[in-house]
């Protein structure tokens, strides 16, 4: 995912939201059967995406990004937009402790975008 971030050129707190929707992942068993560089793409777009806002209808995956990750916008989006409701719904359950991770200062507040 690391390497996504730098071809994406994003900010140091977009890439922390995108790790915090990674180890979100881990709690979903749905999302383990995917290849790992799926899930990164997946969360970085995620993240991206929220940077962004969700309303924003704007490309964010450009070719760049499709020729190094192998995968297109259409493949990552529907994904993503399930992943972020997943991670929302994790958020108000009883599993608070990445959520509580991901809002302290040394993780650039990123679960705070959400």
């Amino acid at each position: 995912m690391e390497r996504f971030a730098r071809i994406a050129q994003v900010q140091e707190r977009i890439q922390m939201l995108a790790q915090y929707l990674c180890d979100t992942c881990l709690l979903d068993c749905t999302l383990m059967k995917e290849r790992p560089s799926k899930l990164a793409a997946v969360c970085l777009y995620a993240a991206m995406r929220l940077g962004k806002g969700l309303a924003n209808t704007q490309p964010i995956w450009n070719a760049t990004l499709s020729k190094n990750s192998g995968y297109k916008e259409e493949d990552v989006r529907g994904m993503a937009m399930d992943l972020i409701k997943f991670v929302k719904n994790v958020e108000q359950s009883s599993l608070q402790s990445l959520y509580k991770k991901y809002q302290s200062p040394r993780f650039l507040e990123a679960a705070k975008l959400l």
